[in-house]
């Protein structure tokens, strides 16, 4: 485009040479006010800020509560004369009870250890205990999962809107993980349920003012010396709703820590497309299946949600839940979206599929599995059949010849429906009876 410029204008490379010769200080006296507005620009513009990684808290199985429990609890602590001591105050049980049932919550949620016992222990050392595992057991899986060392840490922000004892629990964490002496550490209170917005727009503001380093925000609520024991209903709710939790959220405003935040929405989409896919493999799910022809045949699955969050897993799956690896992404060589679609495709249908009450031949499980999402144009690059590549062909295809699906299709869609079947009648029989695969006549 220039040499024709030039040919059409007359002008050659010789009279440009001449021009910018004779001209130098002409062009270095203009390119200085345009070096100095560039310069202005870049260093007062806004500095991304990256949302590498967050860690939510798994409370142990022992702190878990249902519904029925939390009210036995209720009963026993009006009983021992804790609270709602006449029993015309049972009005106040049976309210929180509806609260309960309709709320949402389910059967596995936690209250912390001072408040499962009697007498209730509300005390300031029950609330440290609580707010130190939730806030450090956070932290502990945020580390691991990102491989970010304490001593990077620049910035700490900790979000309590009712607990703030002395030292804080920003001091307290400092102190855990012995953070680097010139940290900017921040403890806020009393905010209510905007403080972990609030938390993360104050994060933001720092890593605008300091460069290159790392920001962590931890927000939790203590639930042990806020259970209310009075008549006020509108208070009371707070009791039914309030759980053990807290997150940990890591923050950069480094350049190389761009590709990591920023892998799943470049690659993958927004969640519109993980909803699509969600949606699309349920519906080939139901369509092989022919769930919809026979509802004895169905497996009752009311909704299917999908967690994005790190672990060392690609994937797990409950009946109602699909956690995905986000982690996972950054290791997959080429299509990304097409791995992460075929592994929406495998863990849709194990929320659909029957698994013999447990018995069945976790092969046999998974292999069918796999063959949905070979079927709709999803198989992983590695698959591979017996004696190719230099991967091992699984034990479990040499054992069962019904599972060599990759290699031969053998199980066809026409078997879908009965393989199905066939384990379905399992779960209703004797979970001692060892389960068979299906029969292909």
């Amino acid at each position: 485009m220039v040499a024709l410029s030039m040919k059409g204008s007359g002008i050659n490379l010789e009279d440009l040479q001449n021009f910018f010769h004779h001209n130098l200080e002409t062009i270095t006296l203009l390119s200085f006010p345009l070096l100095f507005l560039l310069t202005i620009y870049m260093l007062s513009r806004p500095k991304p800020v990256y949302l590498v990684d967050f860690s939510c808290y798994l409370p142990p199985s022992h702190l878990k509560v249902s519904v029925k429990t939390l009210m036995e609890h209720a009963r026993r602590a009006r009983e021992a004369g804790v609270c709602w001591k006449n029993k015309e105050n049972d009005y106040l049980i049976e309210f929180q009870q509806k609260i309960l049932e309709r709320s949402g919550l389910g059967q596995e949620t936690c209250i912390p250890e001072g408040l499962q016992c009697f007498p209730l222990q509300q005390g300031m050392a029950a609330s440290r205990k609580e707010t130190a595992e939730v806030i450090f057991g956070a932290l502990d899986n945020l580390f691991r999962n990102t491989g970010v060392k304490p001593g990077e840490i620049g910035i700490l922000v900790v979000n309590s809107s009712t607990f703030n004892p002395t030292p804080s629990l920003a001091s307290m964490i400092v102190n855990k993980y012995k953070l680097r002496d010139n940290i900017k550490s921040l403890n806020l209170g009393g905010m209510g349920c905007s403080a972990g917005v609030i938390a993360i727009d104050v994060a933001k503001g720092l890593l605008q003012v300091h460069r290159n380093t790392y920001a962590i925000v931890v927000s939790t609520e203590n639930i042990t010396q806020n259970l209310y024991l009075g008549k006020n209903k509108s208070m009371l709710v707070t009791n039914c709703l309030f759980r053990v939790g807290g997150a940990a959220i890591l923050l950069s405003n480094r350049s190389r820590d761009r590709a990591r935040a920023k892998r799943f929405r470049k690659e993958i989409g927004d969640v519109n497309y993980t909803t699509k896919s969600l949606r699309a493999a349920t519906a080939f799910t139901w369509r092989l299946f022919q769930q919809a022809n026979k509802p004895s045949d169905r497996r009752f699955t009311p909704k299917i949600s999908m967690v994005m969050e790190n672990g060392d897993r690609v994937a797990y799956s409950s009946q109602e839940e699909i956690h995905f690896n986000a982690g996972y992404l950054l290791g997959v060589l080429g299509d990304v979206r097409r791995e992460f679609t075929g592994v929406v495709y495998h863990k849709v249908v194990h929320s659909w599929q029957w698994n013999g009450a447990g018995q069945a031949p976790s092969g046999l499980v998974e292999e069918i599995a796999d063959y949905v999402r070979m079927k709709e144009g999803y198989a992983a690059s590695h698959w591979v059949g017996p004696g190719q590549g230099d991967r091992p062909w699984p034990e479990y295809y040499e054992l069962d010849p019904v599972l060599q699906i990759k290699e031969t299709h053998i199980i066809g869609t026409h078997l879908m429906r009965p393989s199905n079947q066939q384990l379905n009648q399992r779960s209703t029989q004797s979970p001692t009876q060892p389960a068979k695969a299906p029969n292909r006549t």
